[in-house]
């Protein structure tokens, strides 16, 4: 079963999902390196081929995962132009109860934490240092919050004594339409104009508050733009987007795998951006791209 890669029902070639009837002669068709498809677990009959099916897909899954999470790794000392190796990475490990390096990989491919994060435990100065990261905490208000401080957001329409944050899960940028929410007791939520969380208040006119972008085109200040691709599952596929992202300066925030397979994975990067424009730039260069099959930016 491990080594499935198809069957012929009565000589004939058939997909593996067909129902057998008395009588049918079967064979087997076998390769050394198959990978079973976590889908077979919906058409297996017995409980007993179920657990096989699932018991190698985690197995598989870990393979693809700490290969991912490898890469990440790569890219994100590359960028920094981090020393790396097993020594260096082994000071993080006991940060994420890991045993092994391949423990860490694994969980970094899987999203439990990120590259970057791994890189500001082994090098602490490079963390702080990079000047683009702590800037866009501050103007989404992650780094501000903690200390209990309203982020300056360039927007004009409102007093600049009120509480003003962009909302969550929306990532409008300088050249998109905007509109603040008023919440009571909070502030004032930004949302892109064509959000469509914006229908839940359709009903609250009166909350709808007329804002505008009030970027000083003298500073360089950074705002995050989500990205959602299919790309390849090969090696060096993340090296190259990154390195496409770089080459225009931006300025990559976070990585998410959403799903992987043996072709291709689905990732979110939050990638820090001057404007629309400048995203938009990004996504052209990236469309053009041979590991980028499909790029499109999530909005909110």
């Amino acid at each position: 079963g491990n080594k499935c890669v198809g069957a012929k029902i009565n000589g004939n070639r058939m997909p593996i999902r067909s129902r057998l009837r008395s009588g049918d002669e079967v064979e087997i068709i076998t390769d050394e390196n198959a990978v079973i498809p976590a889908g077979w677990e919906q058409i297996a009959v017995t409980g007993k081929a179920r657990a096989a099916i699932r018991h190698e897909h985690r197995i598989t899954e870990g393979r693809k995962n700490v290969k991912l999470g490898r890469e990440i790794i790569e890219s994100v000392f590359r960028a920094e132009d981090a020393e790396l190796n097993d020594k260096v990475l082994g000071r993080a490990l006991g940060f994420y109860e890991c045993e092994t390096l391949d423990e860490m990989y694994l969980k970094i491919g899987r999203g439990d934490f990120s590259g970057t994060e791994v890189l500001s435990r082994v090098y602490p100065a490079k963390s702080s240092g990079n000047l683009v990261f702590n800037a866009m905490k501050a103007l989404t208000g992650r780094a501000a919050a903690r200390k209990g401080i309203v982020p300056k957001l360039p927007v004009k329409g409102i007093s600049s004594t009120t509480a003003l944050s962009i909302a969550a899960g929306c990532f409008p940028l300088p050249g998109d339409d905007i509109v603040g929410i008023a919440k009571p007791g909070v502030g004032i939520h930004i949302y892109p104009a064509n959000s469509p969380l914006l229908s839940e208040f359709e009903k609250h006119p009166d909350r709808w508050i007329a804002l505008h972008w009030d970027i000083d085109e003298t500073q360089d200040q950074f705002f995050t733009s989500m990205f959602q691709l299919t790309v390849s599952n090969k090696i060096g596929t993340l090296g190259e987007v990154c390195d496409t992202i770089a080459s225009f300066k931006a300025n990559i925030n976070n990585l998410s795998l959403l799903q992987i397979d043996d072709d291709f994975c689905e990732l979110q990067i939050e990638v820090l951006v001057n404007s629309a424009a400048h995203s938009n730039e990004l996504i052209t260069a990236l469309r053009g791209s041979r590991v980028v099959s499909l790029i499109e930016r999530v909005i909110g």
